[in-house]
């Protein structure tokens, strides 16, 4: 057990955590409340759940904002309790096979619906998780069946993480919006982005997860009837790709995900705002050295409702796998050529 200052108060509303984990809590002390100092814990340390869950409760800190050294034996206790429920809620969850969890607790129907594998055509999703006020949210790209389907994956991957004292609220997901049809050669679920944290705004035909009603319902403000599919400027169907940068080893490659006609527009596309992010140094956790894209690599169709192309997420950083329809670029002549093990 770690021996904490007898005279020192805690002030659990004057806390932050920051984007890669560490919890910082404002102190003071009792026979001096004019000096101030920070408390910090940072992921590994002894009892950082238990402080990162005084942070991530402010509600529990509404009528009493600070709290010394003799507090802790009974917050401990509460704490365990709390850990104890989230353990039994989560082997209730996940003890069902992984459709019918998601159909039976966040739809409420009561039969699992069983698509034909022969005819089975997938498409690709944005799910996102809200994270705090201040905070970015958390996206994953999901290649699945449906919205229920892609929602399932993701929150499955998502309570995993958590439960590893991972980032994140909460384990169900807020919002999901189908991006585009998958041109992958995938007959199952699957994530093939994230979790990537940035600002989760809706595009294209969206659902949001209603607490009334416990069902997903259509958000009308994000769906119109449009065409199924839009064509750019060369009347060519606009698709969705993924240009990487690969990084120096040991770092996570820069991944942007851009809507345009070909692949070599997708790639043109992002050289100039990642060179300019390139001056800023306005990467998550390294400066990238790389000004031209490595690889390009189609997902899917577009079934956005914009009809020229754009970047539609911003750049993130993780592990570059080709996957799909894939061109790489010849370092000696700068063309683009198919990646044959891809193609």
């Amino acid at each position: 057990m770690v021996e904490y200052p007898e005279n020192i108060f805690f002030l659990p509303l004057k806390a932050d955590i920051a984007r890669r984990g560490t919890v910082t809590l404002g102190t003071t002390k009792m026979d001096d409340p004019s000096w101030t100092d920070k408390f910090v814990v940072r992921p590994g340390e002894p009892e950082y759940d238990f402080w990162r869950w005084v942070v991530e409760n402010p509600a529990r800190w509404s009528s009493l904002n600070q709290f010394s050294k003799k507090d802790l034996p009974d917050l401990r206790l509460e704490f365990e309790a709390h850990r104890s429920k989230v353990d039994r809620e989560f082997q209730l969850l996940y003890s069902k096979p992984p459709l019918e969890r998601n159909w039976r607790t966040r739809t409420g129907l009561s039969r699992v619906p069983k698509p034909d594998e022969k005819s089975r055509s997938l498409n690709l999703y944005d799910v996102i998780f809200y994270e705090r006020d201040g905070e970015f949210d958390t996206i994953y790209v999901v290649v699945a069946g449906s919205h229920l389907e892609a929602v399932q994956t993701a929150e499955h991957d998502r309570a995993e993480r958590l439960r590893a004292g991972g980032h994140g609220r909460h384990a169900t997901a807020n919002v999901v919006c189908l991006i585009g049809s998958s041109l992958l050669s995938d007959q199952n679920p699957r994530i093939i982005r994230g979790p990537f944290l940035q600002q989760g705004f809706t595009c294209g035909c969206t659902w949001e997860f209603d607490y009334e009603s416990h069902q997903w319902v259509r958000s009308h403000e994000y769906f119109k009837e449009k065409a199924e599919f839009h064509e750019g400027p060369s009347g060519s169907r606009l698709q969705l790709y993924e240009v990487i940068y690969w990084e120096a080893h040991g770092h996570p490659d820069t991944i942007h995900l851009v809507i345009a006609s070909n692949h070599i527009e997708a790639a043109k596309m992002t050289e100039s705002s990642h060179a300019y992010r390139i001056g800023r140094y306005d990467f998550y956790w390294n400066s990238s050295e790389n000004v031209r894209p490595d690889s390009v690599s189609l997902l899917g169709e577009s079934r956005l409702f914009r009809k020229e192309p754009f970047t539609y997420r911003q750049p993130f950083n993780e592990p570059g796998r080709a996957q799909g329809r894939t061109w790489i670029r010849d370092q000696k002549t700068a063309a683009w050529v198919p990646d044959d093990d891809f193609m």
